[in-house]
């Protein structure tokens, strides 16, 4: 049977600090790379904050550069962009851009499960 564990902040953050979006294309700001392998997965919760005055569109890319879209009305956050415990595996880079530079912070736990 496998044990999970939190291993802490999203590997893109430093010293727990939040994200700064500062991409408004694709390829985006790396908030997260996944464990390596097939065997083990990292379970991510992903938040984000919009500061801007008006309403931003993030739009997260999995591994790729196909994309979900999501509005954060401004000064109402933070708001929980991903599905909460979503598995990643494989080395895969979770990337985000927003609409507007600057104005969107991203911070986040990873759990991980180990066989």
């Amino acid at each position: 049977m496998g044990t999970f564990n939190l291993i802490g902040d999203l590997s893109g953050q430093t010293d727990g600090k939040p994200i700064k979006i500062t991409q408004t294309a694709s390829a985006g700001n790396t908030i997260h790379t996944a464990v390596t392998g097939t065997t083990n997965w990292d379970l991510l919760y992903v938040y984000a904050y919009n500061c801007h005055t008006a309403n931003v569109t993030v739009s997260i890319e999995y591994g790729d550069t196909d994309t979900v879209d999501q509005t954060l009305v401004y000064d109402a956050g933070p708001y929980l962009i991903m599905p909460p415990g979503i598995p990643l595996q494989n080395g895969q880079v979770i990337k985000i851009y927003a609409s507007q530079a600057n104005v969107v912070y991203v911070t986040g736990k990873v759990h991980r499960y180990t066989a």
